[in-house]
């Protein structure tokens, strides 16, 4: 069952994690979409085709939820996590949720304490398919997901939910969240103008709190690739993938750092391995995480909601 779980999250990460597009070796200004390049079809039955079975990386028993954030591991310096910075000035639009400052209940945030999902229960997580998998198979199991496979910065707008009807940015219009989190970056790492990624992401961010005033946003870090496909695969501007990685994590965090309202979720050293890259062990694919790192990344996710709701 374990073995079905692991491969049926990778399924949807292969549909979806999406990292992103990259530029077309005979025509570099024309943006493939890598959901295009690893995308497998899910049996209706709900079983694992042999082909994701047989890409599945080592995995060994599920992590306990213990593990505490830790320090982004990159060569590219980030600002330190963050601090009361200038607070942005959304104004409430017509027909947004109610301007309601949720409570956090009778819960107190101590340091190095296990992740307790239970932070989640009046968060809206909205991005791409990498949160609905990591919903839809059980890594994160409370909060209410506002997904869907292919999502980006610009999509978000247009595009519904996997089951809804309404463009993915306004079902935060349904009530009203102490948190919102937010996971995009890996559909965008083909663009070609890299500045574009944390103009729209701002944008965003703004829009969302002009709908959620009395939530907290969470910028969650892009997870590295392995070496190997950093490597190979086609660089964008002359980077490699886990460089506008960097770029993308850095541009995040300098956010975070901007809006009063916002934290940045830094990603475990866990997924780093020593030249900073994700480990061999971690995935199948080199992209796509599995089961055992996909828990402690979110435990990390979970442990860093915790610090600001229940703090």
């Amino acid at each position: 069952m374990n073995k079905r779980l692991i491969a049926a999250l990778c399924v949807v990460c292969s549909v979806a994690l999406a990292v992103g597009g990259c530029a077309s070796k005979e025509n570099p200004n024309v943006i493939v979409s890598v959901d295009t390049l690893t995308a497998v079809p899910v049996p209706s039955n709900g079983t694992v085709s042999p082909y994701i079975a047989e890409t599945l990386g080592p995995d060994s028993s599920l992590p306990p939820f213990d593990i505490s954030p830790s320090p982004f591991a990159t060569p590219t310096p980030l600002p330190t996590p963050r601090q009361s910075g200038t607070p942005g000035n959304p104004t409430q639009t017509p027909g947004s949720a109610p301007n309601v400052t949720p409570s956090p209940g009778n819960h107190t945030f101590v340091p190095g304490q296990s992740a307790d999902q239970a932070v989640f229960d009046n968060c809206a997580f909205v991005g791409n398919s990498i949160f609905e998998g990591l919903h839809l198979y059980g890594v994160i199991t409370h909060g209410k997901f506002f997904t869907k496979v292919g999502l980006n910065l610009s999509t978000v707008y247009t595009a519904t939910t996997t089951n809804g009807n309404k463009p993915v940015i306004d079902e935060l219009n349904t009530g009203a969240y102490s948190g919102v989190i937010l996971m995009f970056g890996q559909n965008e790492l083909g663009w070609p103008n890299q500045n574009a990624f944390i103009q729209r992401y701002e944008k965003l961010v703004k829009e969302i709190k002009a709908r959620q005033s009395g939530a907290q946003i969470f910028l969650t870090g892009i997870p590295p690739v392995t070496k190997k496909v950093s490597d190979t695969k086609p660089e964008v501007n002359g980077k490699k993938w886990n460089e506008i990685i960097n770029l993308y994590n850095s541009q995040l965090a300098e956010l975070a750092l901007k809006l009063d309202y916002c934290h940045f979720i830094y990603v475990p050293d866990e997924l780093y391995g020593p030249d900073n890259t994700l480990p061999e062990s971690a995935s199948g694919d080199g992209i796509h995480l599995n089961m055992t790192y996909s828990r402690i990344w979110a435990n990390s996710i979970c442990t860093t909601v915790m610090s600001v709701l229940w703090g």
